[in-house]
């Protein structure tokens, strides 16, 4: 060998061993660095963000509700081991006898106002019939496309009620993963479903998969198991159920209906008989509020998470207990509240005021002694109470207050103390949001004149949902404590009934700080659809983000809708589009003198089609950035 040869192979072979030494130091991992880089996320105390206090606010219309995690354990899988609560305030609307919906039920876990925030599954069906199938059978999964019709009661028991009319569809909660809708597969979607010998009858948005599994002991019937995308399948086979909101009807037309409405139904039937000379307003579908509670959680690893219930008291959550030996357990109040939680020796005490003979909570108190605390402004009952007659008197939107413009007549608030010492404040009012189509046809209200007994009048027949609605929206947020500077938010809502036709919501803080964000307001093309968001001051603009959507599910690789049901969810509000597949196709942002263009390219598979493929993942994607 010459020389030259062996200096080739010298330096090869020495390249070649400093690699390997450079690997391992460079790019090795002992023992000892897994540990601290696993430990490192605990152990650094991260600052505290405007939203320390869970709350999460829907842009759109000021939804206000809270997610506060008491207990979170570190696992050596990635399936949540944690108990948490969540506080919706549109959930405390009173139906129209005045009770508080949330809170019929005076044992809940966590007394009036905040739930359980566990995997479950959720609806609302007839108190008579229970968590049904469509045939009347306990097959609730296997034959749970459809809730079957029922008949109301007492005047009303000749009158047909459709599943839509008193059913909210099913909804699923998986703390980690979020909360998403069961639908019905989309015809031709069978291919999409996972290939392990099992039928899968449900799916959501997130491409959720369900099928059926038999109740716990116990029980009878079906439940259901979900698959989720990442292998972990969640197991919901625990049954409990507690009252709900009723399905009201009313037997004649006058101002003494207490607001409520004739149905269609109830109209068309009173029509061709011999109307009550009295007024009736009378519950004609009982409703309850079923759960199907998880009771075990598995990664595709085999690892396992298991809730624990108990089987005379079973909205009771005893225990989480973890594959890797993590436990959770809670011990209850005589009333039936969580009265402590213990993991790893540690205690979390809960504290309950009494409020209209319910429980509600006031403090959470962790092992270190500092806590959460709460302070409430009312129940939320007024925030919420809507008189149609009034609200659609002549089959016009009155406002009257209910407006970001006017001073509110009606207003609430809650506040939290942080166990850090931070203080939140959030002020909420009644406010009527709508859609293009709430001072434009098809409103689905018309004036009815009907009988011809003394005190009879004419009145506003709502066919179905209508174009508006009110609910309590947050209209000013305040974060302070000690050592913090005092911050403020405001929230203003302009309707999207008047041109051209977009709803904004305007947050502007005490810093002086301004975002704007515009939001699709036609029910049948871009409902609830976030168009642009602006940030900058009162005087300048900094940044602007324009959306835009597929405009079309025509000729894509996708189904055109993610599923189906019947429910009041698809045949109400914004039904036909809600219930379709309108992915984001372009984001443009436009920022210190410069466009960037994050776009789906068109033209794969299918000439027109946008790069999707079937489960809504992109395939081809263009960025680029230019002056502007």
């Amino acid at each position: 060998m010459d020389a030259d040869r062996k200096l080739v192979v010298f330096w090869s072979c020495f390249v070649f061993f400093s690699f390997l030494l450079l690997s391992n130091t460079s790019y090795g991992q002992s023992v000892i660095d897994q540990y601290n880089k696993s430990l490192r996320p605990t152990a650094d105390i991260q600052p505290l963000t405007n939203d320390l206090f869970g709350d999460q606010i829907s842009l759109l219309d000021g939804g206000l509700s809270f997610q506060q995690i008491d207990i979170s354990l570190g696992a050596n899988h990635g399936l949540p081991v944690r108990l948490g609560r969540t506080l919706s305030i549109q959930d405390q609307a009173a139906d129209q006898q005045g009770r508080n919906t949330a809170t019929h039920a005076g044992n809940a876990p966590f007394g009036m106002m905040w739930d359980l925030d566990v995997p479950y599954l959720k609806m609302v069906g007839d108190a008579r019939e229970g968590w049904i199938g469509g045939d009347h059978s306990n097959l609730r999964c296997s034959r749970g496309e459809i809730l079957p019709y029922v008949n109301g009661m007492f005047l009303w028991s000749n009158i047909i009620y459709e599943t839509w009319d008193y059913h909210g569809g099913i909804t699923a909660n998986i703390p980690g993963y979020g909360s998403e809708s069961l639908l019905n597969p989309p015809v031709g979607f069978a291919n999409e479903m996972p290939a392990d010998g099992n039928t899968y009858y449900k799916v959501t948005r997130s491409h959720w998969r369900a099928r059926c599994v038999p109740l716990a002991a116990g029980g009878s019937g079906e439940g259901f198991a979900i698959v989720l995308p990442d292998g972990a399948t969640y197991r919901f086979d625990w049954l409990a159920s507690r009252p709900t909101a009723n399905l009201l009807d009313v037997s004649c037309h006058t101002e003494d209906g207490q607001g409520v409405l004739a149905s269609r139904q109830a109209h068309t039937y009173w029509g061709g008989y011999v109307v009550p000379t009295q007024c009736a307003t009378q519950v004609v579908v009982p409703r309850s509020v079923y759960y199907l509670f998880a009771t075990e959680a598995t990664d595709r690893f085999g690892n396992y998470v298991r809730y624990n219930y108990d089987p005379v008291n079973p909205h009771r959550l005893l225990s989480i207990q973890s594959s890797d030996g993590n436990t959770i357990s809670m011990t209850y109040t005589s009333s039936g509240q969580i009265e402590t939680a213990t993991a790893n020796g540690r205690v979390w005490r809960y504290v309950y005021e009494s409020f209209n003979s319910l429980q509600r909570l006031r403090e959470v108190i962790q092992p270190d002694q500092s806590k959460w605390s709460f302070e409430y402004g009312s129940d939320y009952k007024e925030l919420h109470v809507s008189t149609p007659k009034v609200m659609w008197a002549g089959c016009e939107l009155n406002i009257e207050t209910k407006s970001s413009f006017v001073s509110p007549t009606t207003w609430s608030w809650i506040r939290m103390n942080h166990p850090s010492g931070a203080r939140g404040e959030f002020k909420i009012r009644p406010l009527i949001h709508g859609t293009k189509q709430t001072q434009d046809e098809p409103r689905r209200c018309e004036v009815i004149t009907h009988g011809s007994f003394v005190g009879f009048s004419k009145y506003p027949l709502l066919d179905g949902p209508p174009s508006a609605y009110l609910t309590s929206s947050l209209f000013e947020k305040t974060i302070s404590g000690p050592g913090l500077a005092t911050q403020t938010w405001t929230y203003t809502y302009s309707p999207g009934w008047v041109p051209p036709f977009i709803a904004e919501t305007t947050v502007q803080g005490s810093d002086g700080k301004v975002q704007r964000y515009r939001f699709g307001t036609d029910k049948s093309t871009n409902y609830g659809q976030l168009l642009q968001e602006t940030h900058g001051d009162q005087g300048s603009t900094l940044r602007t983000i324009n959306y835009t959507y597929a405009s079309t599910v025509q000729g894509q690789n996708y189904p055109g809708i993610p599923g189906g049901e019947m429910s009041s969810r698809t045949y109400g509000w914004a039904g036909a589009f809600m219930n379709s597949n309108r992915p984001l196709v372009q984001k443009e942002i436009i920022q210190d003198g410069r466009k960037f263009v994050w776009k789906i390219n068109q033209g794969c598979l299918q000439s027109t089609a946008y790069c999707y493929d079937a489960y809504l993942r992109p395939l081809s994607i263009t960025t680029n950035s230019e002056p502007h």
